[in-house]
């Protein structure tokens, strides 16, 4: 099996708009169970995007942050029957909280509410300059 290293690039800290990438079960966590990593595509205000994650608990509880953040993505507090598919989360415009640990690596501290417009287009290609003596008008 071949590995490629991959490139990381430390952001500054802040709130960037984003968009949910895939939520996965990555089994047991210490003394807590099982967990959730969020995955969060940034939009870097240079262009590009950067991946940052964070770790919850599986439980989706009115306290926990699973709760909290599958909330701000829907749009609306869940009630107690109600059923999450992650897989439908992925995808949603947000603003992610960007943070550092004491290693210096990103994380996410937090999902907010999409800002009106959503999430940035990505630029349009640079039409080919044609020079005037070529135009074909």
């Amino acid at each position: 099996m071949k590995v490629t290293v991959p490139t990381y690039q430390t952001i500054p800290k802040g709130v960037y708009p984003a968009v949910v990438g895939e939520i996965e079960e990555v089994g047991e966590i210490g003394p807590f169970g099982a967990a959730l990593r969020w995955n969060v595509h940034v939009y870097l205000p240079e262009g590009g995007t950067e991946r940052v994650s964070a770790l919850s608990s599986i439980n989706f509880g009115p306290r926990s942050k699973a709760y909290r953040w599958a909330s701000i993505l829907l749009g609306r507090k869940l009630a107690a029957s109600d059923t999450i598919d992650t897989d439908e989360l992925t995808g949603m415009a947000c603003q992610a909280e960007v943070g550092l640990n004491e290693a210096g690596w990103n994380t996410l501290e937090d999902i907010l509410p999409a800002r009106a417009g959503g999430v940035p287009k990505p630029a349009a290609e640079p039409s080919a300059f044609v020079p005037p003596d070529e135009a074909p008008f």
